[in-house]
């Protein structure tokens, strides 16, 4: 499996012979409302919010719900499947304002592929939805490595299965738009030090850091 570098907000969809990109998804109309500080994609929002909730309240409450595990299990199965193709699909691109996505080149390999905003078009994008979009995901996969962890101190392995299938949709998504956001490997890896030079050793970052 390679990796791909990062990719321009230029590229096309790889589905479709029409432009798709996430800048297509800014309209004038929508920066306007961004100036006046106006909320925009609330439906986006409550579906990124929802099929995850319901997924954790439907686990959490199984034993009140059915005494059937295989029922419990494929509802949030289907339920996770959900939340991970709105994620992936819509609240990232809208939200985010980032796509991830794979494509076999001619070799026959794996290459994965991403776009993000410019810098201009994020500065104009509502803050507080690509705060909650990063907030929602990353404590999502806390929450259910804690399931995860008590599964396993518990001895219930069944629901350790469940907990695994949701830490690898979930965990996908996030590892795909931290790259789409950040870039390679070693591009994390630099910021991550520029970071620690700025706020834990208080020292300006190094041209190779930079």
């Amino acid at each position: 499996m390679s990796s791909s570098a990062y990719t321009p907000l230029t590229s096309t969809d790889p589905d479709t012979d029409l432009p798709s990109t996430v800048a297509m998804s800014l309209s004038p109309d929508r920066i306007v409302q961004q100036k006046l500080g106006r909320p925009s994609n609330t439906m986006v929002v409550v579906l990124h919010t929802v099929f995850k909730l319901s997924a954790l309240i439907t686990y959490l409450c199984a034993s009140i719900l059915t005494s059937s595990f295989i029922a419990c299990f494929i509802v949030v199965m289907l339920l996770l499947s959900a939340d991970f193709w709105i994620v992936k699909n819509i609240s990232g691109r809208l939200l985010a304002g980032l796509r991830w996505w794979s494509v076999v080149d001619d070799s026959g390999q794996l290459v994965w592929q991403y776009e993000s905003w410019t810098v201009e078009q994020r500065q104009l994008a509502q803050r507080g939805e690509a705060s909650y979009f990063w907030a929602s995901l990353i404590g999502s996969q806390v929450v259910w490595t804690l399931l995860a962890t008590v599964s396993v101190f518990s001895l219930t392995l069944k629901w350790l299965l469940l907990c695994c299938l949701a830490l690898s949709l979930n965990g996908s998504n996030l590892l795909g738009y931290t790259r789409a956001r950040l870039g390679s490997g070693e591009k994390i890896t630099k910021r991550v030090t520029q970071w620690l030079l700025r706020t834990v050793l208080r020292r300006p970052p190094t041209q190779e850091g930079q």
